[in-house]
């Protein structure tokens, strides 16, 4: 009798727990959060509501996306940044993508930046993928930045990969780039779908850049309780925290969870797709 109420016992459990990992995966895949931020800054006097999204991997939430775009709108953004890998590599067609984009651009001013798989989309088809979200209406930023204005508010806004070797990014095209980004009085944001240099090199130390919007990390895929992310890539296992914002003496990151996955050998796990809201208050 003994015998039998233990492997009952264990039979509970693995069930339980095959329960809890199934139901963790649909959340991870299925589910929305929105994660909101709160940042001062003296450069503005009205608050500028910032939305960011990533990896997207041609996610998809409710009907056409509508259940995504249904939780941006009430949140009433003043821009919209999609920080790279808003398709997968490997899939030709990508309708969903600027579906998505065209509903977005109904709702705020629309900028995206580069990502790994829009890269290698570029390489497998053939293609400028760039162009075509810039066709449906995005602002698309490569190694580029604009000058705009919103609610009277000055910023410069750019966009890059962010990969590089050094915090200082001497002799190569994304110090190049931060060089010449950084240097003007206005509110600087700055799209780096890979968060290396800002993170891992320091350059949150080094670069003068206000708000920097990251992803990449799929918020490490897997969230384990206490310890945080399973795996991060170019950072690898057990990478720890790969979400929210980390403090530099210079600048802000901002990294996002992400919103899907690419095809991975271990899927999204306890780990809900966020939709990030930073709102930039001024001081007073």
């Amino acid at each position: 009798m003994k015998k039998i109420r233990k492997k009952r016992i264990v039979l509970i459990i693995i069930i339980a727990i095959v329960i809890y990992i199934a139901i963790s995966i649909t959340l991870s895949y299925k589910a929305l959060m929105v994660k909101s931020y709160d940042f001062t800054n003296s450069k503005v006097t009205q608050t500028i509501r910032i939305v960011q999204l990533s990896d997207n991997h041609n996610a998809v939430f409710g009907k056409d996306n509508a259940y995504l775009c249904d939780k941006i709108k009430n949140v009433e953004p003043d821009l919209i940044l999609i920080t790279g890998d808003l398709i997968n590599s490997y899939d030709e067609d990508i309708k969903t993508a600027t579906n998505l984009i065209k509903q977005l651009k109904n709702i705020a001013p629309v900028y995206i930046s580069a990502g790994n798989h829009e890269y290698d989309y570029n390489d497998n088809f053939d293609s400028d993928v760039m162009k075509e979200f810039a066709e449906s209406n995005a602002v698309c930023l490569d190694f580029e930045y604009e000058d705009i204005q919103i609610k009277g508010q000055q910023i410069r806004i750019g966009g890059f990969y962010g990969y590089g070797s050094t915090k200082d990014g001497k002799n190569d095209k994304d110090g190049a780039f931060l060089y010449d980004f950084q240097n003007t009085d206005r509110v600087k944001i700055l799209m780096a779908h890979m968060p290396l240099i800002f993170r891992s090199y320091g350059g949150i130390d080094y670069w003068d850049v206000d708000y920097v919007y990251s992803g990449h990390t799929h918020g490490g895929q897997v969230i384990l309780p206490f310890i945080g992310g399973l795996y991060a890539p170019d950072e690898g296992v057990f990478a720890g925290r790969q979400r929210g914002v980390f403090y530099g003496k210079k600048a802000m990151l901002i990294i996002s969870p992400g919103l899907g996955s690419s095809k991975q050998i271990v899927p999204r796990l306890n780990n809900i797709p966020q939709i990030i809201v930073t709102d930039i208050n001024p001081e007073n």
